[in-house]
């Protein structure tokens, strides 16, 4: 837990290649009579603070005997959280040829009849 919820901290978090085709395979379903084109992606960020992924985590559907969700608040005197969250959009971004040579051709997209 942060000591003090106005300190900055940057996480940076950096994706293989090979992540990114099994994350793509694992999203679109097979199917040899559809032809897909790779044309420009979206890349969206989001990102919320600590106390935010406190609350999600915690009120998260759970599968224990529990029967009622636990309780949790960051406001003194009160219930509830104060938190904040950001949302950045990268738009229109290409892959190279390689890349996309990869997607039409790779071991866990090669499947998908990428065009």
């Amino acid at each position: 837990m942060v000591s003090n919820p106005s300190q900055i901290t940057t996480i940076e978090k950096e994706i293989e290649g090979e992540d990114f085709y099994k994350f793509v395979a694992s999203k679109i379903k097979e199917d040899p009579s559809v032809e897909r084109f790779a044309g420009s992606m979206d890349f969206i960020f989001t990102a919320g603070a600590e106390f935010l992924a406190n609350y999600i985590s915690i009120n998260q559907a759970t599968t224990s005997i529990l029967t009622t969700i636990p309780q949790y608040s960051n406001v003194e005197g009160g219930t509830g959280i104060f938190s904040s969250r950001f949302i950045q959009v990268s738009p229109n971004k290409f892959m190279d040829a390689p890349s996309l040579d990869l997607l039409r051709t790779g071991p866990h997209t090669g499947n998908l009849n990428f065009q």
